[in-house]
């Protein structure tokens, strides 16, 4: 495939049921027992752009995994970015993003990090850097973590070369410690060493916000 590859699960019907389409080059699973239901799948629930998105549901009981398709770069030159929706306003849901060899074994799984989405019922943004990758796998993968709640939805997953991106951008983006006057934010960054950091109230229009 080629780079940046995007994928906004716009092409395909909306539907829980099994059997429902998804690309024929990704893979998915869970445990789930259910003879009518798949997990994950495409949904027109919630979506950040067009209709549809994917929905990715756990419990102590399921889990869910979703696996993009091979790319011809090695897994440490790419960087993976998607927007996520937290439907709980209760559990934390964490999604973890790794690397599989074998895309229909889940003990192949080797997870590069867990990420947490800081708001329930809107859309964030998720910056993944990959370089940090030493293992074999080829496969890029999204899921659920067992034993935890979860009920998030993922749009408009761009995978795309490190090498050709203008500018890196940072990730693991976290925010704490919010009060009516301030927040603290983190993220990391391998690449920089200096950055430029813009705000202004939720909604607002890069470039219209205050820098600093």
């Amino acid at each position: 495939d080629g780079l940046p590859y995007t994928e906004d699960f716009e092409s395909y019907v909306a539907s829980s049921s099994i059997g429902s389409s998804i690309d024929y080059c990704w893979n998915r699973f869970s445990s789930s027992t259910s003879t009518h239901d798949i997990y994950p799948y495409v949904s027109e629930n919630y979506s950040y752009s067009g209709s549809n998105s994917i929905h990715m549901y756990g419990t102590e009981a399921i889990h869910s995994v979703l696996v993009l398709p091979q790319f011809a770069d090695t897994i440490p030159s790419l960087h993976l970015s998607f927007k996520m929706y937290r439907y709980s306003t209760t559990f934390m849901c964490p999604i973890m993003i790794g690397v599989m060899s074998d895309p229909d074994d889940l003990e192949t799984f080797d997870t590069l990090v867990t990420i947490v989405s800081t708001r329930s019922n809107t859309w964030e943004n998720f910056e993944i850097p990959l370089s940090s990758y030493t293992g074999n796998g080829k496969y890029i993968a999204i899921r659920t973590v067992e034993g935890e709640f979860c009920e998030n939805y993922i749009d408009d997953i761009t995978v795309s070369s490190i090498a050709d991106m203008n500018c890196q951008v940072p990730g693991n983006l976290v925010v704490g410690n919010v009060t009516t006057t301030g927040a603290t934010v983190s993220w990391e960054d391998e690449y920089g060493s200096m950055w430029e950091v813009e705000y202004g109230p939720a909604g607002f229009t890069p470039g219209s916000g205050i820098s600093q």
